[in-house]
């Protein structure tokens, strides 16, 4: 049985380690693909949906508001 990648995680999974983004938010993102969130965030398994860490972390960083 192939493993999962330790870097993909479930919604409930990711809103655990980060309290700022709750799954609601998650899902809006995903539905919505907001700026590309789920095609380069998201990957689907039959059912399941599960978030690349390190994609989510990049398109955060592609998002923070630059301060001069």
């Amino acid at each position: 049985m192939p493993t999962i990648p330790s870097n993909l995680v479930s919604l409930d999974q990711f809103a655990a380690q980060s309290p700022a983004i709750n799954r609601r938010l998650l899902t809006y993102w995903l539905q919505s693909n907001l700026d590309g969130f789920r095609d380069s965030c998201a990957m689907k398994i039959g059912r399941r949906i599960l978030l690349d860490q390190a994609a989510v972390a990049v398109w955060l960083e592609a998002h923070r508001p630059v301060h001069d």
